[in-house]
């Protein structure tokens, strides 16, 4: 079955571009590359749509994207342990920080147009504003996609890293780049971090940024500011196959997403309320035990303080008998939660 993966709902322009109702993201450090037309995998178009939230690829169950995130904290952990590079991983200097739709997240500085999060801080700091520089950990089966002779990363990666150190006050990156064998890919938890398959490349911001950051700014305000996307190439695979997802899904889109919305928006009000109750109850039942009260009343209802006992099974006994799977019913039921997709 598919997913409806939008945000917002959205009309289609007669130059082909789409015109967007709703919430808006900014720009994250990977979407800096494909906006200056460096990126192979996504377009001005993608990115465009990405942070207006009408469409979003989902990259979690790719096998190379998951053994980035696991290789992750090994790799730095490493490198601090064994002195090649110490650091203070992003976790310790903002706890809390969760990740969601790109653009849309905590970012670890403030700035209305930009947004994003290190991986880690070169030094042993207390303040994301003191160290050395800051350190973006990378995982790559291409090993001939670096440079390491004249020392220069990916466009993509240069750019994503410039703009967090630009925003967060360093003009020094360190890229930590582990060379992953297929094998590595397929179980990332055998990898044994060495000296040949982590390496750290040092470099300066992507050459003339002021300039770039000034483009996309200018980008982000004839596009994004405006609830619009740019015209898609159609000689593009990649635009065209989001316009074909993009015109198939958007009668659904803009007749379902309303009702989406208003929905988690009364799951987060009814959530709030919840814990309001709960804190509200457990300081009537204090002040009733407290002065040996056993219940309270208004006149119109009352609620009584009472113990309660239930019987229930002891599944581990039963698993230790050999019988709990006899007893196994497979019960199947529809349900509508939170969950990835």
């Amino acid at each position: 079955m598919a997913i409806l993966k939008a945000q917002n709902t959205y009309e289609k322009n007669d130059d082909g571009s789409y015109t967007v109702t709703g919430i808006r993201g900014k720009i994250a450090g990977t979407f800096l590359g494909p906006i200056m037309g460096l990126s192979q995998w996504n377009t001005p178009f993608s990115t465009a749509c990405k942070i207006l939230r009408i469409w979003d690829e989902d990259q979690d169950d790719k096998p190379a994207i998951k053994a980035g995130k696991i290789l992750e904290p090994v790799m730095l952990n490493y490198l601090d342990k064994t002195g090649r590079l110490p650091n203070t991983q992003a976790e310790a200097l903002f706890p809390g920080y969760e990740k969601g739709w790109h653009g849309d997240w905590k970012s670890h500085f403030d700035h209305p147009v930009f947004s994003g999060h290190i991986d880690a801080i070169a030094g042993h700091v207390t303040d994301a504003t003191m160290g050395d520089g800051i350190v973006e950990n990378k995982t790559t089966s291409n090993k001939d996609a670096w440079d390491w002779i004249n020392n220069i990363p990916p466009a993509t990666y240069w750019l994503q890293a410039s703009l967090y150190a630009r925003f967060m006050g360093y003009d020094t990156i360190y890229f930590t780049v582990g060379l992953l064998e297929p094998e590595d890919v397929d179980n990332p938890y055998s990898f044994v971090p060495t000296e040949d398959n982590v390496k750290i490349m040092k470099v300066g911001l992507y050459p003339n940024f002021e300039e770039i950051i000034t483009n996309a700014i200018e980008w982000y305000n004839t596009y994004i500011a405006q609830g619009k996307t740019p015209v898609p190439d159609m000689n593009n695979p990649i635009d065209a196959k989001i316009v074909s997802i993009l015109d198939a899904q958007k009668a659904t889109a803009n007749q379902i997403l309303p009702l989406f919305n208003e929905y988690l928006d009364l799951v987060a009000e009814i959530g709030e309320k919840e814990k309001r109750k709960e804190d509200l109850k457990d300081q009537i039942v204090a002040y009733l035990e407290a002065n040996e009260y056993e219940g309270i009343g208004n006149g119109i209802t009352s609620y009584k303080i009472g113990e309660y006992s239930r019987k229930t099974v002891d599944t581990d006994r039963m698993k230790a008998d050999g019988i709990y799977d006899a007893y196994l019913k497979n019960t199947v039921s529809k349900s509508f939660r939170k969950g990835k997709f």
